[in-house]
C-alpha cells in the first residue's frame, strides 16, 4: 500500500502544536498503514523557526507573561478530551521551573507572571519538537523527517501534489499539507513609499533576524519607520545586545552603561509620535478574564441587523457588514468606561449605573447613529454624571458629621484601593481618605478624585501639554504607564480597561471583522488605523523592556520623534533625512520596523505567488454592497482554513494557519494559552482530526483498489 506523506510547511510554534496532536490522536488510536511526516524550515531551528529562534539576541523579550504561553492542548479545550501525560505538556512557566530545578541556572528562575526572554521560548519549543518527533517514530508505521529547507513552490499531481525546494528541485510528492509559515517579509509596492526606500544602500526592508540590522556600524545614526515591538527589539539589540548594560543606580534608576558600538542616535518614528503602552503586571488567571457587559456578540447580532448593509461575498454567503468605528468604537468606549468606574469605584457603583445606562445602550443598537462623538457622549453619559457625583460625595463627605450611603462608603473603599492598594473596612475609608498623606500615595496617581474622570479622547489621542518638550511629554508619559503596568491589570483603572477589553475580548472584535462583517472601507481603516490603537493600548512590551526604552530616551540614546515625521532620500550612499515640523534629522541608515503584513502577491519567497499563479489558492477579496471591493492579501479559505482554488472548488487536503490568514481573520499570529480553551490549539486540532479521518478513507480506497 503507498505511503500516506504528511507535509508541515513550517517550523516554528505552530509545528510543534501539530505534532502534539497528532502523537496524542496516533497514540490513541495508531495508524495501520504506514504515515510518513515531513516538516520543512528554512533556519533549520525546528520548532522554534525564526521568530523564536533559540539562537536570536539575549536582549530581545516576549510581551506575555510566562504562564501564559503552552505547547499542548490541555483540559480546557472544549474540541478534544484526547491528551498527552501531563509530563509532556507542561506549559511554559512548569516547563521553566523543571529545567531550574534540574540545572540551578538562573535563567530558568521566572516566576509565573515574568515577560521572558524569547530565546528561552526558542529553547522550550526546540525541545518539545524534538520530544514529539521521537515520540511520533516510536509508533508503529510512523516516520517523521525534517528538512532544513525553503519550500519555494506547491502544484498538484494527479491525486497528490509535489513541492519544490532547494533540497528537492525535482519536486517532493505529498498527500496532505499543514502550511504554518509565520511572519514573513514582503516586496514594496512599487507606489509605496518603501519601494523608493529600496533605491538606497542603506535601508533595512525587514528586521528579523536581528542580524540583518547588524550593518548599522557604531557611531552612525539610524531611524526606524515603527515604535512598536519590533523598534524595542531593535533598539535594545543595537545597545544591550551589542555588550552595553544596564544597571540600578543607588537613585533607584536604571541607567546604561554603553560598550562603545553602539550607533551614536537611534531615532524612531510613527504617524501617531506615541509610543506603545506596557504589558501590565498580569493579575489574571483564565477565569479572571473580563466578561463582555455591552461589547458583546448579542449586540454586534443587533447592530447587524438594524445597521448593517447587505452585501454578497464570493463564496455566495450573505453579511450584514458594519463601520467600526461608526457602529462598534462606541460600544468599546462604552465597555472601557464601565471597567475603568468599576476598579476605581468598585462594583455597586457600575452596578446602579447601568439601570439608566441601558436604555442609552439599547437606544444606540437600534437606530442609525447620530456621529461618533454624539453616540460616545450619549452612551457615557449616565457613567460621566454618576461619577461627579459620586466625586462631590467623596469630596464633602466628613466621617464625623456626614451620613454616607453603603455606595458612597463601597466607592471610598474602591477609591482608596486604586491610590494605595489599601483594603479597609467600608466605615473606614472616608476616615483614611481624609487622612492620608502624598507619601501614602502610590502609582503616580493624582490624589484627587476629579482628576480621575474617564476620557477616551486622551486615551485614543493624547495630547501634549503646551510647552512642553516633546521628549519631556514622552518621559512622563512612559513614566506614568509604567507606573500603571507596575499596579497591574485588575487593580489600576486605566491597565484594567485596556487589558479587559483589547485583549480579554479579541473574541469579540472577531465577531465584528471576520470574514468580511465589515465594510470593504471600514475593513482597510481597521487594518491601517485601529489594529494600530489596538497594539498600543494592549500589546506592548513587558515592563522591564519598557524600562529600558525609557533608559535609552532618557540618556539620549534613543529619540522620539514628533507625529508625521516624513522621510528624503539623501542620495544612495548618503543616508536619509527626517522632516517635520520643527524637526529635522540626518540619519545613516532607515530600518522598517514593523512586521510586513502578509501579502500573499508580494511575498519575497515566491511560495505563495506561484501557489496564485497555479490556481490552488486565490486572494480573498471582501466585496461590499455597492459593489466596491477590498483585498487585503489574505487567501481565500474557508471557515476551518481549507483554500479556495480558482475554479470555486475547496481543497480540504491543505490547510492554512497563521500569517496567511491575517486580513481575512485577525488575531491569528499568537502564541497558545493553556487554561483557555485555545482557538490556536483548537484550530490544529481540527487539521490534525480531518488528517487522521482522512487517512482512514485514502487507505479504505486503497485497499479496496488492491482487492480488484
Amino acid at each position: 500500500m503507498e505511503k500516506v506523506v504528511v507535509a508541515i510547511i513550517g517550523g516554528g510554534p505552530r509545528s510543534v502544536y501539530a505534532l502534539e496532536r497528532l502523537l496524542a490522536l496516533l497514540t490513541t488510536s495508531p495508524p495501520a498503514f504506514p504515515i510518513s511526516i515531513h516538516i520543512f524550515d528554512n533556519t533549520g531551528r525546528f520548532g522554534a523557526g525564526m521568530a523564536h529562534s533559540d539562537l536570536q539576541s539575549k536582549s530581545c523579550y516576549l510581551n506575555r507573561p510566562v504562564n501564559q504561553i503552552a505547547f499542548a492542548a490541555d483540559e480546557s479545550v472544549s474540541a478534544t478530551d484526547t491528551l498527552l501525560p501531563a509530563y509532556l505538556r507542561l506549559n511554559f512557566y512548569h516547563w521553566c521551573r523543571q529545567r531550574f530545578y534540574e540545572t540551578g541556572n538562573k535563567q530558568f528562575d521566572l516566576q509565573p507572571h515574568d515577560m521572558p526572554h524569547r530565546y528561552l521560548h526558542g529553547l522550550a519549543l526546540r525541545e518539545y519538537f524534538d520530544a514529539y518527533s521521537e515520540a511520533l517514530r516510536e509508533l508503529p508505521n510512523v516516520d517523521v523527517a525534517t528538512h532544513s529547507d525553503d519550500v519555494t513552490r506547491v502544484s498538484r499531481d494527479d491525486k497528490a501534489f509535489v513541492l519544490h525546494s532547494t533540497g528537492f528541485p525535482t519536486g517532493f510528492r505529498f498527500h496532505y499539507a499543514l502550511f504554518v509559515t509565520g511572519h514573513t517579509p514582503c516586496r514594496a509596492h512599487w507606489k509605496t513609499a518603501e519601494a523608493r526606500f529600496h533605491r538606497g544602500l542603506r535601508y533595512i526592508p525587514y528586521a528579523y533576524p536581528l542580524e540583518r540590522v547588524d550593518i548599522v556600524y557604531p557611531g552612525s545614526r539610524v531611524a526606524l519607520s515603527g515604535m512598536g515591538l519590533t523598534a524595542i527589539d531593535i533598539c535594545l539589540h543595537l545597545t544591550e545586545g551589542r555588550g552595553g548594560h544596564f544597571v540600578n543606580a543607588a537613585d533607584g534608576g536604571l541607567h546604561y552603561h554603553p560598550c562603545g558600538a553602539e550607533p551614536a542616535q537611534i531615532i524612531a518614528f510613527s504617524r501617531s509620535g506615541q509610543i506603545y503602552s506596557a504589558r501590565p503586571r498580569n493579575e489574571k488567571n483564565a477565569a479572571d478574564a473580563h466578561q463582555a457587559r455591552f461589547f458583546c456578540p448579542d449586540a454586534i447580532d443587533i447592530l447587524r441587523r438594524y445597521r448593517g448593509v447587505t452585501s454578497v461575498q464570493r463564496d455566495g454567503r450573505i453579511c450584514r457588514q458594519l463601520d467600526f468605528q461608526r457602529d462598534v468604537f462606541p460600544l468599546i468606549v462604552l465597555e472601557m468606561a464601565w471597567v475603568y468606574y468599576r476598579t476605581l469605584l468598585g462594583d455597586r457603583f457600575v452596578q446602579e449605573a447601568s439601570t439608566t445606562l441601558i436604555v442609552h445602550y439599547q437606544d444606540f443598537l437600534t437606530r442609525p447613529s447620530r456621529g461618533v462623538q454624539c453616540d460616545i457622549d450619549i452612551l457615557l453619559s449616565t457613567l460621566t454624571q454618576r461619577f461627579h457625583q459620586m466625586a462631590q460625595a467623596l469630596t464633602t463627605a466628613c466621617p464625623v458629621t456626614t451620613r454616607t450611603t453603603p455606595a458612597i462608603e463601597e466607592a471610598a473603599v474602591a477609591f482608596l484601593r486604586t491610590l494605595t492598594d489599601e483594603t479597609v473596612a467600608p466605615g473606614d475609608a472616608i476616615r483614611r481618605l481624609r487622612s492620608l498623606p502624598p507619601e501614602a500615595i502610590k502609582w503616580r496617581h493624582p490624589p484627587d478624585i476629579n482628576d480621575h474622570l474617564f476620557d477616551w479622547e486622551e486615551i485614543f489621542h493624547p495630547t501634549t501639554q503646551p510647552g512642553r518638550s516633546h521628549k519631556a511629554a514622552i518621559l512622563e508619559a512612559l513614566e506614568r504607564d509604567l507606573a500603571y503596568a507596575e499596579q497591574g491589570n485588575l487593580s489600576n483603572p486605566m491597565k484594567a480597561a485596556c487589558d479587559g477589553v483589547w485583549r480579554d475580548l479579541r473574541a469579540v472584535f472577531s465577531s465584528v471583522t471576520d470574514f468580511g462583517g465589515l465594510t470593504p472601507d471600514s475593513h482597510r481603516d481597521f487594518m491601517q488605523h485601529w489594529l494600530s490603537h489596538y497594539n498600543r493600548l494592549s500589546n506592548g512590551a513587558g515592563i522591564e523592556a519598557m524600562e529600558k526604552l525609557g533608559t535609552l530616551i532618557r540618556e539620549g540614546r534613543v529619540m522620539i520623534a514628533p507625529a508625521v515625521t516624513r522621510i528624503r532620500s539623501s542620495g544612495k550612499r548618503q543616508g536619509y533625512r527626517l522632516v517635520g515640523r520643527k524637526f529635522h534629522q540626518q540619519v545613516d541608515y532607515l530600518c522598517c520596523a514593523r512586521l510586513h503584513p502578509f501579502d500573499a502577491r508580494r511575498q519575497h519567497n515566491p511560495l505563495y505567488p506561484s501557489m496564485l499563479t497555479a490556481g490552488l489558492v486565490r486572494l480573498w477579496e471582501n466585496r461590499g454592497a455597492s459593489g466596491e471591493s477590498f483585498i487585503p492579501g489574505a487567501l481565500d479559505l474557508t471557515s476551518d482554513f481549507h483554500p479556495i482554488d480558482c475554479d470555486n472548488r475547496v481543497e480540504r487536503r491543505l490547510t492554512f494557519l497563521g500569517a496567511p490568514v491575517e486580513g481575512l481573520c485577525f488575531f491569528q499570529n499568537s502564541a497558545a494559552r493553556p487554561d483557555s480553551n485555545s482557538t490556536i490549539l483548537t484550530a490544529v486540532h481540527g487539521w490534525a482530526t480531518e488528517l487522521i479521518e482522512w487517512m482512514t478513507q485514502f487507505s479504505q480506497t486503497a485497499q479496496e483498489i488492491e482487492s480488484l
